[in-house]
């Protein structure tokens, strides 16, 4: 495990249901969000099979990793229209 890994950890030790990275991304509506209904249970279906491979801090380490790339691919999109 890396020293990001062992840090990620360290904060998210437990792993509380009620961290704030699963707050961010749990079933609530993202105001920048539009799926359609087929997309957003897609996505669902697929969040809940991820549950039976990975543990509790895996999937909050995922969650994290996965919040960073949207922001990632946000600030991207964001550049290409303001060009």
């Amino acid at each position: 495990m890396d020293a990001l890994q062992e840090q990620f950890y360290s904060k998210n030790s437990g792993g509380s249901p009620n961290s704030p990275v699963l707050e961010a991304v749990g079933d609530r509506d993202l105001p920048d969000a539009r799926p359609n209904e087929s997309q957003r249970q897609a996505l669902k279906d697929f969040a809940r099979s991820l549950r039976a491979r990975f543990s509790s801090h895996e999937l909050v380490y995922l969650a994290s990793a996965v919040e960073v790339q949207a922001n990632e691919r946000r600030a991207e999109e964001e550049g290409r229209a303001a060009s």
